[in-house]
């Protein structure tokens, strides 16, 4: 229907009657709601469960509530939202880096849902925090050995990291034990050497160790643990070693005689 408005307009002083079109009022548009952005709020991962909020509250308000760290840690592994478990794992080692089960289990949880690399960066940075922690690199080795299985060089500049940060710890046997079984398998050269660093630490069963070295040493042909530069260097040595006793025992006997002679002297004075 068309609703028209009368106007009436004076033009050279007759009545004139003009028709006029009233626009018709339109509907506003509606508003898609798939259209929205949802890249302007926080996702589903960043934002906490209620269950979640109770414990950061908990945490929030005394940070050295310890069990409710652990009750919050448990409840994101069990949810396993990635931005939860690296704002509650990150948060939590910071108060208590010397915790080194919570690094791995922390290493674990990037590794299932990120990568192995992620999980690397996390074992790299707790082994910074704690260097001295034995359990932390045995945790740290076997990750590498598992994941780059096969390549040498990796897993050998994994063990040597761990000894030389922790080898002198006297629980640290179980990983130079674990270092030289593992070169047994590619190259005796180095167990010989490692078991020289190895056995001239103080380290619980010293003794246990020191038969297996023992053991090794009576089934290994000389061939397979010493190179012929090894050998000359050991004749050197012996040589050199055994010239000096000669020259030793030679001035003990020339004293011995001056000194007989001496002896026999004094009665005739």
């Amino acid at each position: 229907k068309q609703w028209y408005q009368r106007r009436v307009a004076i033009t050279a002083g007759e009545d004139e009657v003009v028709e006029v079109k009233v626009p018709v009022k339109q509907k506003p548009e509606m508003i898609v709601l798939d259209d929205i952005n949802d890249d302007d709020g926080p996702g589903p991962d960043e934002v906490p469960t209620a269950e979640e909020r109770g414990f950061w509250k908990a945490v929030e308000e005394n940070p050295n509530d310890f069990a409710s760290w652990t009750y919050l840690l448990q409840v994101v592994e069990k949810n396993g939202k990635l931005k939860q478990i690296q704002k509650a794992f990150s948060s939590f080692l910071q108060l208590y880096p010397y915790c080194y089960g919570y690094w791995k289990k922390y290493a674990d949880q990037m590794k299932k849902i990120v990568s192995n690399e992620a999980a690397f960066q996390v074992y790299n940075d707790a082994v910074v925090a704690i260097p001295l922690s034995v359990d932390l690199w045995t945790y740290f080795i076997h990750f590498i050995a598992e994941w780059k299985d096969g390549d040498e060089n990796e897993i050998r500049t994994i063990y040597q990291r761990a000894v030389e940060a922790c080898g002198q710890d006297y629980r640290s046997d179980k990983i130079w034990e674990a270092y030289v079984e593992w070169e047994k398998q590619t190259d005796n050269y180095r167990v010989l050497k490692l078991y020289r660093q190895f056995l001239g630490c103080v380290i619980q069963r010293h003794q246990y160790h020191f038969d297996k070295f023992r053991e090794w040493i009576f089934f290994t042909p000389v061939k397979d643990m010493v190179t012929m530069e090894d050998i000359k260097e050991l004749l050197t040595r012996h040589k050199a070693e055994a010239e000096r006793r000669r020259i030793e025992t030679e001035k003990k006997i020339k004293k011995e005689k001056s000194t007989d002679c001496d002896s026999a002297l004094i009665p005739l004075l």
